[in-house]
């Protein structure tokens, strides 16, 4: 039987538009960073040392997917502060 319905999101392609974006930019500061993207869901995590610099890898992985001009769900920020 025929697939009668497209892959709506590209979930490969997804993450490592993303985890480049991240790892490309020398202003986010995330250790133990992981990447994963499930049925249009990105999820972020690892351990920020600021909450500007895990705002901002956030805002980062949105710019990315934008400028892919590739369709998410949503971002899930599961980035935690160092103390």
């Amino acid at each position: 039987m025929a697939t009668l319905f497209k892959q709506k999101y590209d979930d490969g392609k997804l993450g490592e538009v993303v985890e480049k974006a991240l790892n490309d930019d020398p202003s986010v500061y995330i250790t133990g960073l992981v990447v994963v993207s499930s049925k249009g869901v990105v999820r972020l995590a690892g351990n920020a040392r600021d909450s500007l610099s895990k705002r901002h890898a956030v805002e980062t992985a949105h710019r990315s997917i934008e400028r892919a001009k590739l369709t998410f769900q949503r971002i899930e920020d599961e980035i935690l502060l160092m103390s």
